[in-house]
């Protein structure tokens, strides 16, 4: 209670209950502010999905901390993360049925990280007079935190970033989707600055115009047909049936992830029945099964031909908390009948280094096997089926993705979504990919941008840190 007495003396000496008033009233104002950007978040992605908001989701929780002091701060971070990763994330409640309780550690977790955010923040308000350059010094904290929480962490869950909010914008196969939401977060901070709002303004209406101006790709060149199915039954019968009733040509035949419950290799009624479909239609079959290895085994992408097996992926992410195999170890593209294609497994797409690496290696296309098990409800579907779009659009790569309940669909180069099913049905879907061999910036050097950023956080928290401590020292000294 120091700062509200600091208040109360340099504010309100000769009326107490007046500066009491007053500080309570600043106070609820914080907490709706911080109520309105977690909001505003939520109204972003799917179900909902009103993409422009994110451009202005993040401005009300940098001003509702801005001049707060640090343990203020560091809280309405933590209120802001528990309401807008609580109410996007509900349906975890559904993935683990058996043990719900476990979804509110996760999403504490998750909610640490904006905490964290909001204390650096405050905390170096408090140290040093604010200038316009710390604007994009605090859009690099975000950007570092954020990137941490999303790929290196041991528990990793890119989901729900402002970038991701907006969708794939003009700028993404340049800088990706946490360049994107470093501008944001930049645009929103400078808006907060007095002397520079018409620049945090000008950012904020890039970044919108940037997502509106994105078209679809153009269909020229080489193409590859491609039959997807949605279905997550696992009999063999089943998925046959729904192939025979396309009779249209096709080079490539997608199954879902987990298709077959076990090594389809180990089957021999299994085995041949797949051989037998890539002969008969002339065709790369991909499907998802396992690997056994000695006393583990790994989720696979198989891809076969009539010769046998032309090439497997073995699942680089798997999904925490869950018997998903062990973490393979590489990305590469595969080569089959003339053609080079890649084939990350579901999870794989949520990170930005499947897809990108096996670009670099020279995937013209991209089929991907996935699951979004039917129990997980249709709004986990369309939020996940957001990933895979700004992976394409990064790479600048056609993406067909085939799932066990949806969003079995068609991504352009561009990001746009092109085609899909219906989630919660059986189906499938005949496709054309055109292949894209050029490479995008993102693909080259872009990615480093993130690892810069969390460079930079990195430099200033250890700045932090020892000006902590020198002032400890001196406290204690004195």
């Amino acid at each position: 209670m120091s700062f509200y007495r600091q208040k109360l003396a340099q504010h309100f000496s000769g009326n107490p209950w007046w500066g009491v008033y007053f500080i309570y009233v600043s106070l609820l104002k914080r907490i709706l502010l911080v109520l309105l950007s977690a909001l505003l978040g939520v109204l972003c992605f799917p179900p909902i999905s009103f993409s422009f908001l994110s451009v202005v989701a993040w401005f009300p929780l940098l001003l509702g901390i801005s001049g707060a002091p640090v343990k203020v701060a560091t809280r309405l971070g933590v209120l802001h993360g528990l309401v807008f990763y609580g109410a996007t994330l509900s349906w975890l409640t559904e993935v683990f049925e058996a043990t719900p309780y476990m979804v509110v550690p996760l999403v504490f977790m998750m909610a640490s990280f904006t905490g964290v955010f909001c204390l650096l923040v405050s905390y170096s308000c408090s140290l040093y007079r604010v200038r316009w350059w710390y604007s994009f010094l605090y859009a690099a904290l975000w950007t570092g935190i954020e990137f941490f929480r999303a790929e290196l962490f041991p528990l990793g869950f890119p989901w729900m970033t402002p970038g991701l909010g907006l969708g794939p914008t003009v700028l993404t196969p340049i800088i990706g989707v946490y360049g994107g939401g470093f501008l944001i977060v930049l645009g929103c901070s400078l808006l907060i600055q007095d002397r520079q709002r018409k620049w945090g303004l000008a950012v904020l209406i890039l970044m919108l115009v940037a997502s509106v101006l994105v078209k679809p790709d153009t269909d020229s060149g080489q193409k590859v047909r491609v039959l997807a199915l949605q279905s997550e039954n696992g009999f063999l019968e089943s998925y046959l049936e729904m192939i025979a009733e396309c009779e249209k040509e096709v080079e490539v035949i997608l199954l879902p992830e987990y298709a077959f419950g076990r090594d389809v290799r180990e089957s021999k009624h299994i085995w041949r029945a797949l051989t037998d479909l890539a002969t008969a239609r002339n065709a790369i079959v991909i499907v998802g099964t396992m690997t056994e290895v000695e006393d583990y085994w790994y989720n696979t992408a198989l891809s076969l031909t009539d010769d046998g097996v032309a090439g497997v992926h073995y699942k680089n992410y798997p999904v925490h908390f869950f018997d998903d195999g062990r973490a393979g170890e590489e990305a590469k593209s595969l080569q089959a009948k003339g053609l080079s294609f890649g084939t990350p497994i579901c999870f794989d797409n949520d990170y930005e280094g499947v897809v990108r690496r096996m670009t670099a290696d020279g995937a013209t296309f991209f089929a991907v096997p996935s699951l979004d098990a039917e129990s997980w409800t249709e709004r986990e579907h369309w939020q996940h089926a957001e990933l895979f779009r700004h992976r394409a659009a990064e790479n600048g790569r056609w993406m067909v993705v085939s799932t066990g309940s949806g969003i079995t669909q068609l991504i352009d180069a561009h990001g746009v979504r092109r085609e899909w099913l219906k989630p919660m049905e059986n189906g499938w879907m005949h496709v054309e990919l055109p292949i894209r061999t050029t490479q995008t910036v993102y693909t080259r050097f872009g990615w480093l941008f993130p690892w810069a950023m969390l460079t930079v956080s990195g430099a200033w928290i250890v700045i932090l840190v020892c000006k902590c401590v020198q002032r400890l020292w001196g406290c204690r000294r004195n």
